[in-house]
């Protein structure tokens, strides 16, 4: 899967913060830990659905490509 950006209510400045931490697709989106997104996004994490987008990333890991 590639841009992150797939994932619903996850914005560009989001987007931007995960490419510079390294996590550029939603495997790894889906294997990063609440906290570590929390570190990452930093005031960005304010009033941002982490779980949901780790939760989203992973069922989107999971889906068979077409």
């Amino acid at each position: 899967m590639g841009t992150l950006m797939v994932i619903p209510g996850l914005g560009i400045a989001a987007e931007n913060r995960f490419r510079r931490a390294g996590i550029t697709s939603c495997r790894q989106l889906a294997e990063t830990s609440p906290q570590e997104v929390r570190n990452i996004l930093g005031y960005l994490a304010q009033d941002s659905d982490i779980e949901g987008w780790i939760t989203q990333a992973q069922a989107l890991v999971r889906e068979p490509a077409l």
